[in-house]
């Protein structure tokens, strides 16, 4: 991220990319680390689009934001599959266009014939209830309960489990954690970037979706792929761990994997370039 400030006010650059993030909309640049150059190039690939869709909420009782990728090939009377990809805090549904490249990077991906075709939905998940609560449950209720009902009437897409993913990075992961972890029945493919399946909390409040971890036959036989990720310089990376330490000797199906980078944009990227070839296989 990139701020300018005059006066000491910070000033939105028109120079420079605007994005949104920490709670506002903020200038961003793009350094490619190692490798990563050409994940998504524009010249010479075919290239889907992004649309932005409203829909009502019945948990907020308003209109939501979400963007929808469709692969470059889209056609509407084929069923495809469908992974719901979160943002994180302070974040919006257009983080993961504008600074992650999502599409870009799938667009490469599915151009190679590494990545199955399928739908991306990305939602705003700073979404609140009608009475404040804390801002991340009510996305769950709102994923569940009005988005993806959205999606399968509006698009022509599969609608069983082993059809259906989830991912999110930090906030989003853990909102990815709730909703997978509790309702195993729903999903198949898993992504956790940069962030919990348990919460960091003092308080060690007990955390119902979690119980899933203690039943390793039903949580191996219920996700075909379920991935971690985080930078080995990330300011969370002790949750990260605490994670492992509750994961240990459970048995469970679960690829991990470590990236260089903090928490942002450069380690989120290469999630989703390992994560998206492992989709609906």
């Amino acid at each position: 991220n990139s701020t300018l400030k005059i006066d000491g006010n910070e000033v939105l650059n028109p120079y420079l990319p605007i994005g949104y993030g920490c709670c506002r909309p903020m200038n961003f640049l793009d350094i490619p680390v190692p490798g990563e150059e050409d994940w998504d190039t524009l010249e010479g690939i075919p290239h889907g689009g992004v649309t932005r869709q409203y829909f009502p909420s019945s948990v907020t009782g308003k209109l939501e934001i979400c963007m929808v990728y469709t692969p470059a090939n889209y056609d509407p009377n084929k069923k495809y599959p469908v992974l719901y990809l979160q943002h994180g805090y302070g974040e919006n549904e257009s983080g993961w266009v504008y600074q992650g490249h999502a599409a870009r990077i799938a667009d490469k991906l599915m151009y190679e014939g590494k990545m199955e075709e399928c739908l991306i939905v990305m939602a705003c998940g700073m979404t609140q209830f009608k009475e404040p609560k804390m801002v991340f449950h009510a996305f769950v209720d709102v994923l569940l309960q009005d988005l993806i009902p959205y999606i399968e009437g509006k698009y022509n897409v599969l609608t069983d489990k082993w059809h259906r993913a989830m991912a999110g990075l930090s906030m989003g992961s853990y909102q990815t954690s709730i909703v997978t972890m509790t309702h195993p029945d729903m999903f198949s493919y898993v992504g956790v970037f940069s962030g919990f399946m348990s919460f960091p909390r003092p308080d060690g409040a007990k955390e119902p979706h979690l119980d899933l971890l203690e039943d390793k036959e039903k949580f191996n036989s219920s996700f075909k792929v379920f991935y971690r990720a985080m930078g080995t310089e990330d300011n969370y990376f002790n949750s990260f761990e605490h994670d492992d330490k509750m994961l240990e000797g459970k048995g469970l199906n679960i690829i991990r994997e470590l990236f260089p980078g903090h928490h942002d944009w450069s380690v989120w990227r290469r999630c989703i370039h390992s994560f998206f070839p492992r989709l609906f296989k």
